[in-house]
């Protein structure tokens, strides 16, 4: 479950991806304003997509 990132350096695309080329990835979470750090940084926002993946799998 790749997150897309805002970040210069990982552009949104690349998690489509990464997405499409992994097996077992089977979405990819958007959280707007997100930077690469930003599990350290939101995670709040993040960790419930986290859970979900983990208990669908």
């Amino acid at each position: 479950m790749p997150a897309v990132s805002a970040s210069t350096f990982f552009e949104s695309r690349w998690a489509y991806w990464l997405r499409d080329t992994i097996p077992g990835v089977t979405e990819v979470v958007e959280l707007d304003g997100t930077r690469l750090f930003f599990p350290d940084e939101r995670a709040a926002e993040f960790v419930p997509h986290l859970r979900r993946h983990w208990s669908a799998h």
